[in-house]
């Protein structure tokens, strides 16, 4: 089925990707598939996994490949869901833990839309960016979403995320951009995204 927002993540190795959920408007309805698949570029097949059990309905899932554990991770906005590039269960790890720089507890951050990437030098998970999401609160009845250029680290070690000091100088807040790891300069590389009403 035609679907968006959903996650997606490349394991070189084995050739797989897996596609974990999305959302589509359909007849004028929200629809969250709760479905999994793999995509396979040397056969060019489809293959729906079935045998995963209760697979979420979710939206704005960030993939990615945990090369130092050869596991995919599937970061949502309450948890972690992870499995083998090959298949088999997936597991859910709910976030234990977050921290400033100083590693002491703060409020847990809910980001959508954010650019998360990995990188495979320091084998930490990164997130900049995205709606910075407040729940509602007294007589507010929904959520303030405003767009940030906070950077957020999650360690699967520690299963904790750490939330970094923001420096003076650094991109403008945004959602929906892309972020590459340069594997030969060691550096992450940020492109594009929306600002404001753009």
């Amino acid at each position: 089925e035609p679907r968006c927002h959903q996650g997606i993540a490349f394991d070189p190795a084995t050739g797989n990707a897996f596609l974990l959920s999305g959302w589509a408007n359909e007849n004028g309805g929200n629809i969250t598939y709760p479905d999994a698949w793999t995509f396979n570029v040397n056969s060019n097949e489809w293959t729906r996994q079935d045998t995963i059990q209760e697979v979420p309905s979710i939206t704005d899932v960030s993939p990615v490949l945990d090369e130092a554990r050869n596991r995919f991770l599937f970061l949502t906005r309450d948890a972690v869901l992870s499995m083998e590039p090959a298949g088999g269960e997936l597991e859910q790890h709910i976030y234990p833990a977050f921290v400033d720089e100083s590693f002491a507890p703060i409020t847990p951050r809910t980001q959508v839309q954010a650019m998360t990437w990995y990188d495979p030098d320091t084998e930490l998970v990164l997130r900049f960016g995205g709606f910075d999401i407040t729940p509602p609160e007294g007589e507010r009845t929904k959520p303030l979403m405003d767009r940030t250029n906070s950077m957020m680290i999650y360690s699967a070690k520690h299963a904790a995320w750490v939330l970094r000091n923001t420096p003076q100088i650094a991109p403008s807040p945004r959602v929906r951009g892309a972020v590459a790891y340069d594997t030969k300069r060691h550096h992450s590389v940020l492109f594009g995204g929306i600002t404001g009403g753009l």
